[in-house]
């Protein structure tokens, strides 16, 4: 039982409407606490995210004010899941949001017996199987008239700049609707919080087997799409129509579609900031089996006749505030083997490289060193790489 919560308005979020999301993560930690992540929108098409293998609390005192500060008088929408670890051990990288391929951007709450294009078995968390099936398939539709498992899903799709909820029986999800819009996996939850900011509404539940799409750029309502029950093999019929503005199902101010709009994605739209940043996670932006592209420093000839090879991060397409405080992290590859002249032929051929990518076997964490420079990264396969330009 993980948790989902959530707000959004067509004009930027105000300082008070972000205290109360921020309660609203607090409060849902009682349906997770083994990690913590964040998604966002702004009103320059800015999509980012966040998550750490840390308690909601811990989350919310040491990393959302800066997370959010980044974004200040801009945020559109902000939504949050804190998670219970069910399948999958309990990483970083194992925590929601999952993103796939810059494109889509989700987090769920629920199980995944099946989903189309996936094996489940092959992907360490059940949700990050179902994020991919959704980047599979233009047509969300078509995954979740063949899902099985349980399910309330919020996800940013880039392909058609929209942001979607979806929910099935099997998980609630709850919605209060004003000029700014909260949700939550928790009516009574939600109700709770808002009562504590003197807020007045009416919580409804989210209608199941429906998508709801709205537009990321104002969060308005776009379409929703009716999906077949199907479990245990059976299906009904597909059923796929825009809404026009009833209130049945999603409960949000509708507005009229144009149904000849192609909604695509805007050209200063699309920014996924593909690593997160967070202090907590000692190893910063790094993780074992993560190829990475280094340059080359110097090279050192160690005993019987072995090389051992130091470089740095290609920190191209980094903040600088990525830059400074991880750009000169040490990284070390090893040329090891019997034949000296093959060692040395093979050090030179990495030495001479302008660009060399690796892949992050493993990574040293020293608390002893300064801040900055606790980080120690031991990488193999090493492979040069042509001309990456800024």
């Amino acid at each position: 039982m993980c948790g989902l919560v959530g707000a959004f308005s067509a004009s930027p979020l105000n300082d008070r409407e972000i205290s109360i999301f921020k309660h609203m993560l607090y409060a849902s930690a009682l349906r997770g606490e083994d990690s913590t992540g964040l998604m966002l929108a702004t009103k320059k098409g800015v999509i980012d995210y966040i998550k750490a293998a840390i308690t909601p609390a811990d989350f919310i005192s040491r990393e959302f004010d800066k997370f959010v500060g980044r974004h200040k008088g801009e945020i559109l929408g902000i939504f949050g899941h804190t998670r219970a670890a069910t399948v999958g051990k309990i990483t970083n990288k194992n925590a929601h949001p999952f993103v796939i391929n810059k494109e889509i951007v989700m987090m769920h709450n629920g199980s995944v017996l099946a989903a189309p294009e996936v094996d489940i078995k092959e992907y360490p968390v059940d949700s990050m199987a179902l994020a991919v099936s959704l980047q599979k398939h233009k047509n969300a539709t078509d995954v979740f008239s063949k899902f099985l498992g349980a399910a309330a899903v919020i996800w940013f799709d880039l392909r058609d700049n929209s942001f979607n909820v979806f929910r099935n029986n099997e998980r609630s999800l709850a919605v209060s609707r004003g000029y700014t819009t909260y949700l939550a996996s928790e009516g009574a939850m939600l109700n709770w919080v808002l009562g504590r900011a003197n807020i007045s509404s009416k919580i409804e539940s989210v209608e199941t087997q429906k998508i709801f799409k709205l537009d990321i750029d104002k969060f308005k309502d776009l379409e929703t799409i009716s999906v077949p029950f199907v479990y245990a093999g059976t299906s009904g019929t597909r059923i796929a129509t825009r809404s026009t503005g009833t209130k049945t199902g999603w409960p949000h101010n509708q507005q009229q579609v144009n149904k000849n709009v192609s909604y695509l994605p805007s050209s200063t739209a699309q920014q996924v900031v593909e690593k997160p940043y967070f202090t907590v996670k000692d190893y910063g932006p790094f993780e074992r089996s993560d190829t990475i592209l280094l340059c080359p420093e110097k090279v050192e000839e160690t005993e019987n006749g072995n090389y051992k090879i130091h470089l740095t991060p290609l920190a191209y397409n980094w903040t600088e505030e990525f830059r400074k405080k991880y750009g000169n992290t040490p990284c070390l590859c090893f040329i090891v083997g019997k034949d000296k002249d093959k060692n040395r032929e093979e050090a030179e051929r990495i030495e001479a490289a302008a660009i060399v990518e690796a892949t992050i076997k493993s990574i040293k964490y020293d608390r002893t060193k300064p801040i900055d420079n606790r980080v120690t990264l031991y990488c193999g396969d090493p492979e040069p790489k042509g001309v990456v330009y800024s």
